[in-house]
């Protein structure tokens, strides 16, 4: 009987130590993919604020349906499916909502392509928006400020 409880002694911490590294293992790993996730917000939150920024400088917004999108030296330039007279309305009417005149002498549309120069921005540089169709769905559009 003696025999038994030594036994039952010795088991026991190793029973209770193995299901505490056993819970131990999940606390870690629950918390790992909670940093994953925080992490994961914090970078797509300075995504939005990088490309909300970008906006802002070059004076126009973009439409939300977008493939890609890139920054730079004062550019933003993205990839979308819709076509190029959808592109032209859309950015029309942004720069009518901001009180932005278009250029007309520097307009240049056709089936495939568009440039379009806005006046007006608070920066006092044009805003320019070319838009060219490079695939049946695809079309690149970039708008920068510069001086005209």
């Amino acid at each position: 009987m003696r025999t038994r409880f030594k036994l039952l002694f010795f088991y026991i911490p190793i029973m209770v130590t193995a299901l505490a590294c056993g819970n131990f293992g999940n606390v870690v790993e629950n918390a790992v993919d909670d940093a994953k996730e925080r992490a994961k917000d914090a970078v797509e939150q300075a995504v939005k604020d990088a490309i909300a920024q970008a906006l802002d400088e070059v004076g126009l917004p973009v439409p939300e349906e977008i493939d890609t999108i890139e920054i730079s030296s004062g550019a933003v330039s993205f990839q979308t499916d819709t076509s190029v007279d959808n592109l032209v309305l859309f950015f029309r009417a942004s720069a009518l909502a901001q009180s932005l005149t278009e250029r007309q002498a520097l307009t240049s549309i056709s089936a495939t392509s568009a440039t379009l120069v806005f006046d007006g921005h608070e920066s006092g540089k044009a805003i320019v928006v070319q838009i060219v169709m490079v695939a049946s769905s695809t079309t690149n559009v970039t708008i920068r400020q510069e001086d005209i």
